[in-house]
């Protein structure tokens, strides 16, 4: 068996206003990953709930706190290494959240912490414009995580137009990108795709991006969640309905495509 191979999971699902519910659907999920020999599963962002009656700050938790714990009792009752998507994040004295992503190792510990760099503050072409920085006070860290399944670094949905962030992260040594995200289906039918792939190329990595799907507050998921290899060919590819994706990962790899182009290794 090649220790350097494992088999990964993305989760690309419809959360509601309903936490309890969504708990439920990200249980069943990570169930069913696991009895698949799933090593690391992915989830979206803003995974634990969503609705259009709570602020941003009514909704937010702090770490830990109750969503950070279910994720941790999940990941150590199943020995399986879980992404958590992204969570509202509230720090005492902040007067806006956080947009923050968690990695639990399968003992249940939270072995990287990672705050959204780039917030999504744009107008659309009909008019319609988003501003997360009204609510959501932006990261200063980039974060890699060096674990049993390889070398993994974090971005968030908007980040992923930001590629100094990635390119930063491979010369620190990444292997696997996990971008939880929920792109709209303008901007996702538009660059989704293109941008993934790009991110794989670039820096010769795996990319996971896990994608909300479904009617939000004021914009409809684009979904089309998927695995990309670092030669930037799509391994697993989601329509635009709640599901799993599954790929198997060669950490190997990752060093062969940087060799045969040395270009993904940025030099000094």
């Amino acid at each position: 068996m090649n220790k350097n191979m494992y088999t990964v999971a993305v989760a690309q699902i419809n959360t509601g206003n309903c936490k309890e519910e969504n708990f439920k659907k990200i249980e069943n999920m990570v169930k069913t990953a696991v009895a698949k020999g799933v090593r690391l599963v992915c989830f979206p962002e803003m995974v634990n709930i969503q609705s259009a009656q709570l602020s941003h700050m009514e909704r937010g938790e702090a770490i830990p706190g109750e969503t950070s714990d279910f994720f941790a009792n999940l990941a150590r009752k199943h020995h399986v290494w879980i992404c958590g998507g992204t969570i509202l994040e509230i720090v005492q004295g902040e007067e806006k959240v956080f947009n923050t992503s968690l990695l639990f190792d399968g003992n249940g510990t939270i072995v990287a912490q990672y705050r959204k760099r780039h917030t999504f503050d744009i107008t659309m072409e009909d008019g319609r414009a988003f501003r997360e920085s009204d609510t959501v006070k932006v990261g200063e860290k980039m974060v890699l995580a060096e674990t049993e399944i390889g070398k993994l670094g974090f971005g968030i949905c908007y980040d992923l137009r930001f590629p100094e962030q990635y390119r930063e992260m491979s010369k620190n040594g990444m292997e696997v990108l996990l971008l939880p995200a929920s792109f709209t289906k303008e901007t996702g039918e538009a660059h989704w795709e293109t941008l993934l792939r790009a991110r794989a190329i670039e820096n010769g990595c795996y990319v996971l991006a896990s994608n909300q799907c479904g009617q939000k507050i004021g914009y409809e998921a684009f979904g089309h969640s998927m695995i990309v290899d670092p030669w930037g060919r799509v391994l697993a590819q989601a329509s635009e309905q709640e599901t799993i994706l599954y790929a198997e990962i060669d950490i190997s790899y990752v060093e062969q495509v940087r060799t045969q182009i040395p270009s993904t290794v940025m030099k000094e």
